[in-house]
């Protein structure tokens, strides 16, 4: 049975959470009684949980164009950290497979990126989301007006099967990027490799978190620390120095003709948010 089933269909899960929400922790107000990630105690908030619709927002208020490859990664907890993900077996997803790199790697630890995505000057492109899925992966599904999604499928990588994009786009998060900003009269002026915003930035431990969060175990090391929320089993990564995902910053600044910019990336009950301004 799926994340989204137990959730949505458990009444604990959803006393649980009305009762959480009274310190303002979890959202469960929606016609849809929709649970989402919510934390004021770290400034955290996220649409991702069993929301019935949310929208991913690139918004460009800048001359420049700005591409991105967007890195993803496993979203939920299901328990364990082993070979199958909520009871697909990762061994049999030839796409995962390869990625997964046996004995060595962590379930939750392995991200890869996603074709570019481009965002012209001055425009702001939406992709809208809903029934349950959380990343926008299929090509025959939503798309921003210009056509563009999280594409996964590389030449040098194996085909993607139906199964396996429904897989991705139930189970896969946004949760980084790597762009640059392009200025059409120069060229590139800036880069920017960055994430999304979790907690105080390199804090160190865990000890900021509530008990709503609690540490995805792990096979083997890593210097990605990562928690998962108790009520979503949303998974999210700390700060820390080192990491690929965990030692970079949410936003990055740069100065072009004497003008600042800024490159950053956050999250909302109802949004997920790229913006360049």
């Amino acid at each position: 049975m799926g994340l989204f089933t137990l959730v949505a269909c458990s009444e604990d899960s959803y006393q649980e959470a009305d009762k959480i929400n009274e310190t303002g922790v979890v959202d469960n107000t929606g016609p849809q009684n929709s649970i989402k990630t919510i934390d004021p105690g770290i400034g955290y908030e996220s649409p991702y949980g069993t929301t019935e619709r949310f929208d991913y927002v690139f918004q460009n208020e800048t001359p420049f164009e700005f591409k991105f490859t967007a890195w993803v990664q496993l979203c939920f907890f299901d328990g364990n950290n082993g070979s199958a993900h909520f009871g697909q077996p990762l061994s049999t997803t030839p796409f995962f497979s390869v990625l997964m790199s046996p004995p060595t790697s962590n379930e939750y630890s392995i991200h890869f990126g996603t074709r570019m995505i481009t965002i012209p000057p001055k425009t702001t492109e939406t992709i809208p989301m809903s029934g349950g899925y959380i990343l926008p992966v299929n090509p025959g599904g939503p798309k921003t007006a210009s056509g563009q999604y999280f594409d996964l499928q590389f030449p040098s990588m194996p085909t993607l099967t139906s199964s396996e994009i429904d897989f991705f786009g139930k189970r896969l998060k946004f949760v980084g990027l790597e762009g640059s900003v392009i200025d059409p009269g120069v060229g590139a002026v800036a880069g920017a490799t960055i994430r999304f915003p979790f907690g105080p930035q390199f804090s160190g431990s865990n000890s900021t978190l509530s008990s709503l969060w609690q540490p995805v175990p792990m096979l083997f090391p890593t210097a990605e620390p990562k928690f998962y929320n108790v009520v979503t089993n949303e998974i999210c990564t700390k700060y820390q120095a080192g990491g690929a995902i965990a030692g970079r910053l949410s936003s990055h600044p740069f100065t072009h003709n004497g003008v600042l910019y800024t490159v950053s990336l956050y999250t909302t009950k109802d949004k997920v948010v790229v913006l360049l301004q």
